[in-house]
């Protein structure tokens, strides 16, 4: 059995306007080596929800590693401001 099967992340359809009328911004990231999700299947997630896309030249699938600065550089430049 696949890890893809096992994961059961695909057992059901994914709402894509569902997905995107509960969220306002939207921000994915991936590795060019990700051995877990292919670049084609980042790309259709990534379009179907009309998130930012990010794609880190040689990373893989980011389980592995301790610190990710690029990660809290994108969560930090893309939060909401605020007003005083």
């Amino acid at each position: 059995m696949s890890l893809k099967n096992q994961s059961g992340y695909f057992d059901t359809t994914w709402d894509w306007e569902v997905i995107k009328a509960n969220q306002s911004n939207i921000v994915l990231i991936n590795g060019t080596n990700d051995p877990h999700i292919p670049q084609k299947e980042f790309s259709h997630i990534a379009k179907s929800v009309a998130a930012k896309h990010i794609s880190i030249e040689g990373g893989d699938h980011f389980n592995t590693q301790s610190t990710f600065p690029k990660l809290l550089d994108t969560i930090l430049d893309n939060l909401p401001t605020t007003r005083d």
